[in-house]
């Protein structure tokens, strides 16, 4: 199976799941009448996969959304976090060789400037130049959260975690801290922000990318 690459919008979390699922009978519907009773319009499509028998499978869910919601200039400058909660979920594997996992990495779709391994830049007029940092931690198998970026960045981010059978959840956490917009003036500041985070998988060996969990 190809290595698979997505984006996830940062502006409640839903989840997509990234595979094809079966065909269903479904969209616009053809009518019927007294005065138009047939119509030859209705199309049947398939179509075959390249994945032969016996090959790995994989699908992998992630976050397509994670909203930070309202962020507020808070009055003083400490620490004042807003965190929200996803998962990673490993939805099917199969076929998988023994040694192998399905790697995931993570990492700013585009950074906006900031230096930050993470980013969402202003949407409005006022505060199109400006950018608010987070972070994204990651709860280790240890159960100790890791930032990420802390990790080895490979030209498709930040190794997440090494999934080897279905089921498997990795938890994970975006955090961005109010206190940036401590002593900020709200009229250069205030409207909306919006980043991307640019997931990637693949089937490779836990050393490849330096993978413990």
């Amino acid at each position: 199976m190809k290595a698979k690459k997505f984006a996830t919008a940062l502006i409640a979390s839903a989840f997509a799941v990234f595979s094809v699922f079966p065909a269903y009978a479904g969209g616009d519907e053809i009518e019927l009448t007294e005065t138009s009773p047939e119509s030859d319009q209705t199309e049947v499509l398939a179509v075959v996969s390249n994945v032969e028998p016996g090959s790995p499978q994989y699908i992998i869910s992630v976050p397509s959304k994670i909203d930070f919601g309202t962020l507020r200039k808070p009055q003083t400058s400490a620490p004042n976090t807003i965190e929200i909660p996803f998962q990673i979920k490993a939805e099917l594997i199969d076929n998988l060789s023994s040694g192998s996992v399905v790697a995931v990495l993570m990492k700013d779709a585009v950074l906006a400037g900031t230096g930050s391994a993470f980013t969402v830049k202003g949407q409005d007029t006022v505060n199109s130049d400006k950018a608010l940092d987070y972070s994204v931690t990651i709860t280790a198998d240890d159960g100790n959260d890791v930032d990420v970026s802390s990790r080895m960045q490979f030209a498709n981010g930040y190794p997440v975690y090494g999934f080897t059978s279905t089921g498997q959840v990795k938890n994970g956490m975006a955090i961005l801290d109010q206190a940036q917009l401590y002593n900020k003036s709200l009229s250069e500041y205030a409207g909306s922000y919006k980043g991307n985070i640019h997931f990637y998988s693949t089937i490779a060996a836990p050393t490849d990318f330096m993978l413990s969990n």
